[in-house]
């Protein structure tokens, strides 16, 4: 039996899932939201006085970088892009990039490679550019960055910045249990649907991707009151008025 619902409305806001450091000015850098293991000689820092002289870092000696999502609807594109600063007395050593520890790319690059901007003198630094596309089958999303320096950061290092995330197309799935299991139905951006009253079940829970608000309202639910969802939802409790028992 279907289950009938007084509103039903899906914003979809936008396709960048993250960005991060996009200007030249330090604060826009926010570190904090990468698990760093391994040495890092600062937080922020710049290199040269052109524009995108600012990055998070810089690191070194095996450090490794990582950003996770925990919970992203699969099958789908992700797009990123990250410029990624060489400093300093890098000698053919190698830095990996890699979504779900699968290889995407590799930076390469050696002492002499451009002029020298900022750190020891006569020692090249460079942004490089790096961009991937990468086709999500797992409900999670994770990058991580990893260099094989060997020599102390004074001697050789890296940082990043330019740091965009996106994900086409955006999806809300509704489930008929708690925590994303059981029976369910998926609207994604582009669909026709995007308001209804008749749905297969009563929703349990909700798992959606970033820049999406749900809006609904159920009549067995919270009172009948319209509900507004920004994320996604492991256990959404129903809330159905007490029966009356005459005394």
């Amino acid at each position: 039996m279907k289950h009938s619902i007084s509103f039903l409305k899906i914003l979809f806001l936008r396709s960048v899932l993250y960005q991060n450091c996009m200007t030249d000015n330090e604060n826009d850098c926010i570190y904090s939201d990468f698990q760093i293991v391994g040495t890092i000689k600062s937080n922020t820092g710049t290199c040269g006085s052109g524009s995108k002289n600012v990055f998070m870092g810089p690191f070194g000696l095996q450090t490794l970088v990582t950003y996770h999502i925990p919970y992203l609807i699969p099958n789908k594109l992700v797009d990123l892009s990250l410029g990624i600063w060489k400093f300093d007395s890098w000698d053919h050593e190698v830095l990996e990039i890699r979504i779900n520890n699968d290889l995407m790319g590799k930076l390469e690059a050696e002492t002499h490679d451009y002029p020298n901007l900022c750190g020891i003198e006569n020692w090249g630094d460079h942004l490089y550019p790096f961009s991937f596309q990468y086709y999500l089958t797992d409900t999670h999303f994770t990058l991580t960055l990893k260099d094989f320096l060997d020599q102390g950061i004074a001697d050789e290092s890296w940082g990043f910045r330019d740091f965009v995330l996106k994900i086409s197309p955006q999806c809300v799935n509704f489930y008929s249990e708690c925590n994303y299991s059981g029976e369910f139905f998926q609207i994604c951006k582009g669909d026709k649907t995007t308001r209804s009253t008749n749905l297969p079940y009563e929703i349990k829970s909700i798992m959606m991707d970033y820049g999406i608000i749900v809006k609904i309202k159920d009549p067995d639910q919270f009172g009948g009151a319209l509900q507004e969802f920004s994320s996604s939802q492991p256990c959404i409790g129903a809330y159905k008025f007490p029966k009356y028992i005459p005394q």
